[in-house]
């Protein structure tokens, strides 16, 4: 019987890695499964809304609304552009611990603040945040928000020329950012 449970103990050292790698790569696979652009190519191009029949992959394309204006947090408003994702950072203590238990301070900027001794008063007053409206017009068709997803690359906009709204006046332009500075 001995014997026995070291077999099963081998066994599941062999077979625990093994399962690992095949649960994260069917985690990859679903992850990057869907190419936007062989989807694409796959549609009928639609001329006019009214010829599309529903049970069928069509493909319509139009001038989206050019004037389409979203409101922010800090900027009044986005006016042109479809959708905005707004990145607010902190500058804060990072704590990190080696395997010997040796533990190292530096302060960079963080998506979010650690939960550590020395960042116990430090508060994150910005947010970050998705900017989008209810729905979108291409031509005559209304496109909910939550039914689109954009796949081109990003563009930073410099906040410098944008109309700010009474909390964004507070902050301070630093470069190409919107700056809170305490302190």
């Amino acid at each position: 019987m001995a014997s026995s449970k070291k077999k099963s103990k081998a066994g599941g050292i062999i077979v625990g890695p093994i399962f690992v790698f095949l649960g994260l790569s069917a985690l990859w696979k679903n992850e990057t499964r869907f190419d936007y652009h062989k989807a694409a190519a796959k549609t009928t191009a639609g001329a006019s809304l009214e010829t599309m029949v529903p049970s069928a992959n069509h493909s319509y394309t139009g001038r989206m609304n050019e004037e389409l204006s979203l409101p922010g947090k800090y900027i009044k408003t986005f006016t042109g552009y479809w959708i905005v994702k707004r990145a607010a950072e902190i500058y804060a203590w990072d704590r990190d611990e080696d395997s010997d238990g040796d533990v190292t301070w530096s302060r960079r900027w963080m998506s979010s603040v650690e939960s550590n001794s020395r960042n116990r008063d430090l508060r994150q007053e910005l947010q970050s945040g998705r900017l989008l409206p209810q729905s979108y017009e291409v031509e005559d068709l209304e496109v909910s928000s939550d039914k689109i997803e954009f796949v081109d690359s990003w563009v930073d906009v410099a906040p410098g020329p944008l109309p700010k709204t009474e909390y964004g006046d507070e902050l301070e332009i630093a470069g190409d950012f919107l700056m809170l500075r305490n302190g």
